[in-house]
C-alpha cells in the first residue's frame, strides 16, 4: 500500500502547482483561496479520523510540531502560490521539493544515518538545483532580485517544514493519528490565515468573493490528499523516510515540470533544464546513498 499512497501523493502535489497557476485566469484571489483550502483540508482530515477538534490537542506529544507546521504551511503556501504564478512551475517545484536535503542532513548529524559520499554528492546537487532555479538567464527575461530571494526563502522554509514533519512522523505521531495530526496543522494554518484575511477585509484592503471560495475548495481536496497520503506512506512501514521523501519529490518535480510545459506552455530555459536535472540527480544520489 505504501507505493499506492506515494503515487497519490505525487499526483495531488503536482496538481497543487497547476491549480495555483490557473488562479489568475479565473480571477481567483490566492490569499482567500488558501485560507478556505486549509479549512476544507482540516474538515476532511477530522472526518477521516472521525473526531472533532478540541482542547485535548495540547495533550498530544506532537502538538508543538503541529503549531510549527501550521505556521510554515500558511506562510509557504502563499509564497508557493506567488512563485507558481509569477516565476514558474518548474522553478517552484525545484525549490519546494529539493528541501529533502534538510531532513537528510539532520538524520546524518543527529540520528546516525549513513554519511556515504554518494549521499553527500546528492546534497551538493540539491543545492545546485536551487542555484540554477534562481540564476539569471542570459537570453530571456531574467528573475528580479526579489524573485530570486523568494525562491531561496521557499527552499529554506520548506526545509524547516520537511525536517519537522520527518521528526514528528518518526518519533511523535502514532500510525492511527495521521489524519488527526494533519487535521490540526491544517486547522492552525487556516486560523492564522483567517485572522490575517479578516484584518485586511476590515481595513478595506481585500474582499471575499464566491469564485475565490470555490477555488479554495478545489485546492483543499488535493492538499489534504497530498499530505495525508504522504504521511500514510511513511507510517505504512514498507517505505522508509529516506526513500519516501526523495521519491515523492522527484516524482513531483518531473510531473509538475512536464505538465507546466504542456498545459501552460512554460518556456524551457537552459537554467531551468539544469535546475530540474540537478534536482533529479540529487534525489537519485541520496536514495542510492541509503542502500
Amino acid at each position: 500500500m505504501g507505493a499506492i499512497y506515494l503515487t497519490i501523493n505525487i499526483l495531488c502535489s503536482s496538481l497543487l502547482f497547476l491549480i495555483f497557476k490557473s488562479f489568475p485566469k479565473y480571477k481567483i484571489q490566492t490569499s482567500v483561496a488558501i485560507v478556505v483550502n486549509y479549512f476544507v483540508a482540516a474538515a476532511l482530515s477530522f472526518a477521516v479520523q472521525r473526531e472533532m477538534p478540541s482542547a485535548e490537542f495540547f495533550n498530544f506529544q506532537w502538538y508543538w510540531a503541529a503549531l510549527v507546521l501550521g505556521i510554515c504551511f500558511i506562510s509557504l503556501f502563499n509564497l508557493m502560490g506567488y512563485t507558481s504564478q509569477n516565476i514558474g512551475i518548474a522553478q517552484t517545484t525545484v525549490a519546494n521539493k529539493t528541501t529533502f536535503v534538510f531532513p537528510v542532513i539532520i538524520g546524518m548529524l543527529f540520528f546516525g544515518d549513513s554519511t556515504h559520499i554518494v549521499k553527500i554528492l546528492g546534497l551538493v546537487c540539491g543545492i545546485l538545483a536551487v542555484y540554477f532555479s534562481a540564476k539569471k538567464n542570459k537570453n530571456t527575461i531574467s528573475l528580479g532580485a526579489k524573485d530570486r530571494i523568494w525562491i531561496i526563502v521557499l527552499f529554506l522554509g520548506g526545509g524547516v517544514l520537511d525536517a519537522v514533519l520527518s521528526i514528528a512522523q518518526l518519533f511523535l505521531v502514532g500510525n492511527d493519528e495521521t489524519a488527526l495530526f494533519s487535521g490540526y496543522l491544517f486547522l492552525i494554518a487556516g486560523l492564522i490565515g483567517l485572522g490575517h484575511l479578516l484584518y485586511k477585509v476590515a481595513a478595506h484592503q481585500q474582499k471575499i468573493d464566491n469564485v475565490s471560495i470555490l477555488g479554495g475548495i478545489i485546492l483543499g481536496i488535493p492538499n489534504f490528499a497530498s499530505i495525508n497520503y504522504f504521511l500514510k506512506s511513511m507510517s505504512d512501514g514498507n517505505i522508509p523516510n529516506s526513500v519516501a521523501f526523495p521519491v515523492s519529490n522527484m516524482g513531483v518535480i518531473i510531473l509538475a515540470s512536464i505538465l507546466g510545459v504542456i498545459i501552460y506552455k512554460e518556456s524551457i530555459t537552459l537554467n531551468k533544464k539544469w535546475s530540474v536535472a540537478f534536482a533529479i540527480l540529487a534525489i537519485l544520489l541520496v536514495s542510492l546513498g541509503e542502500i
